[in-house]
């Protein structure tokens, strides 16, 4: 799994054995809160991207990858699907249905990928602050 440090442009992906050693690190530090989450963009990717991704031969589907996401300065970590492609962004909305006046859906990105992503990340957030007091009550333990 690659690690990506920071967001948007300024973002450094780092991957092979040191990001295999920070991984193991951070799952050292909070592996139940990790695995929730992997759990969770495991299932948005099998129930959202990869049944509804409109391009079914092309390498689109085939180059999403899941890696850990840290921002430095911050304790904050998450886990998420990349698509290195950048046409991606670029894939049309398309028309549901024949009549001129139907709504077009948003890009297959937002529709597809971002919009379950959030989605899932609201409903998960109870199960991560279970998931960190599980954490820290056996870290406190031994």
């Amino acid at each position: 799994m690659s690690i990506r440090v920071g967001r948007g442009r300024a973002a450094i992906v780092i991957s092979g054995p040191i990001a295999d050693g920070i991984e193991r690190d951070v799952r050292k530090i909070l592996g139940p809160v990790v695995e929730v989450m992997d759990q969770a963009a495991d299932e948005v990717y099998t129930e959202s991207i990869e049944p509804k991704w409109p391009i079914k031969t092309g390498k689109s589907l085939k180059a999403w990858t899941k890696g850990l996401q840290v921002m430095p300065g911050t304790w904050e970590v998450s886990v998420e699907w990349r698509n290195p492609l950048t046409y991606t962004r670029y894939i049309k909305s398309t028309k549901e249905g024949r009549r001129s006046d139907v709504r077009r859906i948003r890009s297959p990105l937002q529709q597809d990928a971002m919009k379950p992503a959030r989605k899932k990340t609201r409903d998960i957030k109870p199960l991560l602050v279970d998931a960190l007091a599980k954490s820290i009550t056996e870290a406190l333990n031994g």
